[in-house]
This record gives C-alpha cells, sequence and structure tokens, in this order.
C-alpha cells in the first residue's frame, strides 16, 4: 500500500522514469545479502538456548525495514569511492539504462536463490517420513496433545505457518496487479499480459513466491527498459 501510494506520480508511468541510479543498482544486491541472507543463515543456526533462537527468527521479519537504509549506506560509499562526474548538460544520462545491467544481476541471483530454497524445502519435505506440507499449512494442530514444554515450538510454528501463507497471497496479488499496469499503460499486449498472469499461480508453485515475484520484476524491467531505450 506504501509502494502505491509513493508511486502514484505521473513520473512512476512514464518509461523515462524507471531509471534507477547506477550506485543504488550496485548497491542492491549486496544490501539484499546483508539484509536478508545473515538474518536467514541465522534462523538456521541450531542455538541451544531457544531465546536466542526465537530472538534470531524474529530478526528475518525486519529485513524489509533493514534493507533500503542498507541500500542507500552502499550506494553512498560507491558513490564516494568513484569517480566524479559533473552535470549532464542534456539531462540524457538517465535514459542510457546503466542501471539495467546491475538491476538484471540482482533479479537474477535473488530468482535463483528463491528458486533454491523452494526446491530445496520441497524435496526435503516429501522425501521425509515426518512432515506433510499439507499438515504444515492446513492442519491445526491439537495443543491437548502436545507437551508443555513445546508450547514455545507452538508459537515458531504458527508464526511461520500465518506469515508464509500471507507472504505468497500478497506477493501472487502484487505480481497480478504489476501486470494489470503495464497492460494499462499500454507497455505489454493483453496477450502478453494474460499469459503472464495465467501463469503466475503456477509459478508461484512450481518455482515459489519469492522467484515469481523475481521473475516478474525482471520480466517488467525488460520491458520497460526496452521501450525507453534511445
Amino acid at each position: 500500500m506504501i509502494t502505491l501510494f509513493t508511486s502514484n506520480d505521473p513520473i512512476y508511468q512514464r518509461t523515462t522514469g524507471r531509471n534507477v541510479d547506477p550506485a543504488v543498482a550496485r548497491a542492491l544486491l549486496p544490501a539484499l545479502f546483508l539484509g536478508y541472507a545473515i538474518p536467514t543463515f541465522l534462523m538456521f543456526t541450531p542455538f541451544y538456548n531457544h531465546t536466542i533462537w526465537q530472538s534470531c527468527i524474529a530478526m528475518w521479519q525486519f529485513s524489509p525495514i533493514i534493507t533500503p537504509p542498507l541500500t542507500s549506506f552502499i550506494a553512498s560509499l560507491i558513490r564516494r569511492g568513484g569517480p566524479r562526474q559533473g552535470p549532464d548538460p542534456c539531462e540524457l544520462r538517465e535514459l542510457e539504462n546503466t542501471d539495467v545491467p546491475h538491476l538484471r544481476v540482482a533479479y537474477s541471483a535473488v530468482f535463483c536463490a528463491n528458486f533454491a530454497v523452494h526446491i530445496g524445502t520441497l524435496f526435503y519435505a516429501i522425501n521425509s517420513p515426518t512432515i506433510s506440507l499439507w499438515r504444515a499449512f492446513f492442519d491445526v494442530p491439537n495443543p491437548f496433545n502436545r507437551q508443555a514444554d513445546l508450547a514455545g515450538n507452538e508459537k515458531i510454528f504458527n508464526l511461520f505457518k500465518y506469515d508464509l501463507i500471507f507472504y505468497a497471497l500478497v506477493l501472487l496479488v502484487w505480481c497480478l496487479y504489476s501486470v494489470f499496469e503495464m497492460r494499462r499503460l499500454g507497455y505489454v499486449r493483453t496477450r502478453q499480459a494474460l499469459i503472464a498472469a495465467v501463469g503466475m499461480p503456477v509459478s508461484l508453485v512450481i518455482l515459489g513466491p519469492g522467484a515469481m515475484y523475481a521473475g516478474v520484476w525482471h520480466w517488467r524491467e525488460n520491458v520497460i527498459s526496452g521501450l525507453s531505450k534511445l
């Protein structure tokens, strides 16, 4: 909702408005790694102290808040370390799409990482005799059949279950809305938009929600940057 509100200006609806500062584009991947990969690693670290473990698990929910400031900070370091450039008198530098190669690398890396995690999770769950994907997300556990010392794990279970379900649904709605916007603005034809929209629920299951999101944004970026070429 915040993104919709902040990008309501017409400049965001033009092909010339998609330009990203090259320093920000270069900073995106290391910021994503620091903001998401490290909390994820800590989440799966086998701490013997349950309090520390639960705190590490809760850290990943702050990743969307931590990553933007990290991106700005790393981008400032990149600008400081790079050659100084004077103002462009023609003001056409933003149309050169110098940010696109860096963004494509970031999108591809995020896509591959999320797809690998999704496939690895599915493979582990399918081959595990004690794990059921259906029970993990849709079966409500009975607290009277569990021991008292598992109450903390029960809360963690519910946290993951509901967060992941809403996370996947929100990403699906957001991606469908993005395709609708692409068609509304005339950047793609109706047939292209329908193919993308129909393929999203399939991608959600096969590729995973994160990979679906990165793939849609990669496709969107390629379409708009292609239209904004000189």
